[in-house]
């Protein structure tokens, strides 16, 4: 049912590397990208980014299974009502591609006893900039030399949680 993620990373090289972003061809490829499985998409636009200072498609996501997750601790420990609010709000990552050089940042979010599965998961040509602490989440800031080394680390992560 997914389509492939060789052709979604090949698909959205194909944008960077012409620096042809319109908005149309960026709704495509993520829709591509969410068919995959892997993340829930949420928005998609090229903009311009600080850190970057260069053109980039910015994208909204979720990871699969992570919010209910929040859900259950946040209710478990005693949140109540907010708990629901909470968890949408800081269970959103965001990843932006360096439309130039090809570099992805990514804010990936993740349970609290989950941060040691990404440093285990991280493959070569990753790396974690920065953690930031949230009540039941962590928000793990991810810096990946490519697109396809990004999407291997997302990859390996959603494997590891679903288990």
């Amino acid at each position: 049912m997914g389509v492939s993620m060789a052709l979604v990373s090949r698909l959205v090289r194909m944008y960077l590397d012409d620096c042809r972003m319109h908005l149309d061809d960026v709704r495509d490829t993520a829709l591509k990208l969410a068919n995959s499985g892997l993340l829930q998409l949420l928005e998609v636009a090229p903009e311009g980014f600080k850190s970057f200072s260069r053109p980039y498609i910015g994208v909204d996501f979720w990871v699969p299974g992570v919010r209910e997750r929040c859900v259950a601790e946040c209710t478990r420990g005693g949140g109540g009502s907010e708990c629901g609010s909470y968890c949408r709000f800081f269970s959103r990552g965001s990843v932006e591609i360096d439309a130039i050089r090809g570099r992805v940042e990514g804010d990936v979010p993740v349970m609290k006893g989950d941060v040691r599965l990404v440093r285990k998961v991280l493959p070569s040509g990753c790396e974690i900039t920065e953690i930031h602490p949230h009540e039941y989440l962590r928000h793990v800031h991810v810096r990946c030399d490519t697109l396809d080394k990004f999407v291997e680390f997302i990859r390996r992560l959603v494997e590891k949680l679903g288990r």
